[in-house]
């Protein structure tokens, strides 16, 4: 089968690459602050705390082994292939409602940006044009080679980084509302419940996006050494640009001007209609879409190299569906995921639309591929994370010592306190509408691949684990040797 091509990704293209995942220029729309309210910036910090701890393990893995199906491969060197392809669904079901979101988003930015300027909607058919548009951009990009579209990623992201630079540049001289409230849970819109649903609907799924450069690692310089830090240093640099620019809208907004303010889907645009003028909001408003558009070729490639790696696993048994082009990139998948997303737009579209008005539709159909999305996140993100522990008992390494007790026992445990705490708080124990139909749709899904996956497992068509030939060996032994180090030299 074909390889993909090693060594194309640079120290610094991997870190864009999670800095563009996390999409920090969002923030210029104030998207935050639509569910976090004044307490966005809070939000921010919560979110990165709780990912930066939740990911420990799966940043562990890229110490110890590199994989273009990225959390799945993890999975099934600590729990085996049964649960690893399981893993591998929920993150392909994952992506499905990423980009979704992505397509619903930036139809949502151009129409919230037209109605900024011209105080009306734009036709529907163009809310659906453009979010297909937006799926069709990065399509083309990721079908380049790696090299390419890591320095169209690189471009964006720098420019986005230069326009939240002006962006503060406009806001800060109207920031009065300084507070520390806007630190406070309470704050948020709903209270601490709303806090913990800004987290899940908009938090979680917006830093999951660090996750993208797992799938590159096959294509990355150094990747043992180089991917984990590059996911550290992204998260970092994207939650200080996006915390700085919602706490400045939310210094310029106002407390008490915040529950007006947040029934736009995207308040931070009315700053820009009236600081820079209808044209310059909407010279804003259509430099973010393309920005953004161009980011997402990311997280498609990363989709990609999902169905690449269950191809090369024998788990999908139509090799054209991994196939590379001449660039080496798996162009056939993301082309059949393409389709699959445009139908469900257009699908979810023409079903909300008539049932709930034009105006919370662009809200909804933002929002709720972002929730489901978020709940396929949890799983292929904490099954990886529960199986470090196997995975040490399995090449003989030492659990018991503080370090690896910490990551591979303590940090899963509180993984599975904070994401049952946080998706009991914002959504079930509400049973908000239409978020608790995602939820239940999720599951739905969820049943049915592990229905599937058990089948192939029973039929003994599961498949191979190709991931135990990309294993840092050097590394797992040297982690192992200091068991007889730490036993004074016995065997």
């Amino acid at each position: 089968m074909d390889t993909l091509k090693p060594n194309s990704v640079s120290f610094t293209g991997q870190i864009v690459w999670a800095i563009a995942g996390i999409l920090p220029i969002g923030a210029l729309l104030g998207s935050l602050i639509a569910t976090g309210g004044y307490a966005s910036p809070f939000v921010f910090i919560l979110t990165l705390g709780l990912v930066i701890l939740i990911s420990v393990p799966i940043l562990e893995y890229t110490r110890l082994a590199k994989f273009s199906g990225g959390y799945y491969g993890a999975a099934e060197l600590g729990f085996g292939k049964t649960v690893g392809k399981f893993v591998a669904l929920t993150n392909y079901v994952f992506y499905i409602g990423w980009q979704l979101a992505n397509a619903s988003f930036v139809a949502s930015v151009f129409a919230v940006g037209y109605f900024a300027g011209y105080g009306t909607y734009p036709p529907a058919y163009s809310y659906f044009a453009v979010g297909i548009l937006a799926l069709i951009v990065p399509l083309l990009s990721s079908m380049t080679s790696v090299k390419k579209i890591s320095k169209i990623v690189i471009a964006a992201t720098f420019i986005g980084i230069a326009l939240n630079v002006v962006a503060l540049a406009v806001l800060i001289p109207h920031a009065h509302y300084f507070s520390l409230n806007q630190f406070n849970p309470s704050f948020a819109r709903g209270g601490i419940d709303g806090a913990f649903f800004s987290l899940v609907v908009y938090g979680f799924f917006t830093y999951a996006g660090y996750g993208f450069l797992l799938f590159y690692s096959e294509e990355g310089k150094a990747p043992y050494k180089n991917t984990w830090k590059a996911a550290i240093i992204a998260l970092s640099v994207a939650t200080f640009i996006s915390g700085l620019v919602a706490y400045f809208i939310d210094a310029v907004i106002g407390p008490s001007n915040i529950l007006k303010a947040v029934e736009f889907p995207q308040p931070g645009l009315l700053l820009y209609v009236k600081y820079l003028g209808i044209y310059g909001e909407l010279a804003v408003t259509g430099i973010i879409i393309i920005l953004v558009v161009f980011s997402f070729a990311s997280g498609v490639g990363a989709q990609g190299r999902i169905i690449y790696a269950l191809t090369r696993d024998n788990f999908i048994k139509h090799k054209w569906v991994g196939k590379l082009n001449k660039n080496q990139v798996p162009m056939n998948n993301m082309i059949l995921n393409f389709i699959i997303v445009v139908i469900s737009f257009l699908v979810m579209g023409t079903i909300f639309i008539p049932v709930y008005g034009y105006f919370d539709s662009i809200f909804y159909l933002s929002y709720i591929p972002a929730v489901i999305s978020t709940v396929f996140w949890y799983f292929h993100h904490l099954i990886p994370d529960l199986s470090l522990a196997s995975f040490y008992r399995k090449n003989k390494i030492r659990i018991t010592n503080i370090r690896n007790f910490t990551v591979s026992v303590i940090t899963p445990a509180i993984t599975v306190i904070v994401i049952s705490f946080s998706m009991y708080v914002s959504i079930i124990s509400d049973a908000v509408e239409p978020y608790f139909a995602g939820i239940i749709l999720a599951g739905i899904i969820i049943l049915i691949l592990l229905i599937w996956v058990l089948y192939r497992y029973f039929t003994d068509t599961i498949g191979e684990s190709s991931i135990n030939a990309e294993l840092n060996d050097q590394e797992i032994a040297r982690m192992r040797g200091m068991n007889a180090s730490k036993s004074g030299g016995k065997k």
